[in-house]
């Protein structure tokens, strides 16, 4: 597929906004998703990570990360005693850089701090809501700032103690209400400090790559390695180079492109 003469910008991700996401690991048994693993990507300040060439390489986290509260020990332990299928549920609140300023944070700003405080508690007691402090599993919260912006990671065991002394499973987030209740925390939070937000028709990406591309080249940039495209992320950037140069104008003048494309 020839690039077009002009090539345009590369643009396949808006800046972050504000969001909250939940990870669909849970611990199941049997699982490279345990506790152990859980924690360790909480709060390691040197982890394992995928690069764009295929190799898997130590990538430091500088800052390192930041225990807000809780205990990786008495974390694992709490997952590790549970008897439910699904052990834990995980979340990241991020911010967009200029939501909360990552170097005030990390310096102890009283009002970088003060935002992000209240974001957490009010995400928590959405999550725990109707559920007696007592009764309540032990939270682990840690922080990641390496990437220019804040993020607050949130790990929560999937049991309360029942008034019998039993552990009972829960959920924080259920598939069948989580999408509204979280869209909702996001928005009131956005809305209250001004924050950058997600649904902004601005802040959409033209092009969109799985995420998890996305995470590993931006892994291997501050790794320091050499970025290696695969043909998936060339073509993405072909067909942006076409649409900026008017060659695809709709989903028609697309599917030709891309025939042609493989034709040849």
């Amino acid at each position: 597929m020839a690039r077009a003469a002009a090539a345009g910008p590369r643009r396949t991700r808006e800046g972050r906004a504000m969001l909250i996401a939940w990870s669909s690991h849970s611990g199941t048994a049997g699982k490279a998703d345990g506790p152990r693993v859980l924690s360790n990507y909480m709060d390691a300040e040197t982890v394992i990570k995928r690069l764009s060439d295929g190799r898997r390489a130590p990538v430091r986290r500088s800052p390192a990360p930041e225990i807000l509260f809780g205990d990786a020990a008495q974390l694992r332990m709490a997952i590790g005693s549970s008897a439910c299928v699904h052990r834990y549920a995980s979340c990241v609140m991020s911010f967009a850089a200029s939501d909360i300023d990552v170097d005030a944070f990390n310096a102890g700003e009283p009002n970088a701090r003060f935002k992000a405080d209240l974001a957490l508690k009010l995400l928590l007691e959405m999550a725990l809501a109707g559920i007696p402090h007592q009764a309540r599993p032990p939270i682990y919260a840690t922080t990641h700032t390496h990437t220019g912006a804040l993020e607050i990671n949130v790990a929560i065991p999937r049991w309360i103690m029942g008034p019998d002394g039993k552990q009972r499973g829960f959920n924080p987030a259920p598939p069948e209400k989580a999408h509204a209740t979280w869209d909702a925390v996001r928005d009131l939070l956005n809305h209250r400090f001004d924050w950058a937000d997600p649904e902004c028709p601005d802040r959409r990406r033209e092009l969109v790559l799985p995420n998890w591309m996305l995470k590993v080249a931006a892994e291997t940039r501050r790794a320091g390695g050499p970025l290696k495209e695969g043909l998936r992320e060339q073509i993405t950037q072909e067909v942006f180079e076409q649409t900026s140069a008017g060659v695809i104008t709709d989903r028609s003048s697309l599917l030709n492109w891309l025939q042609a494309g493989l034709e040849d």
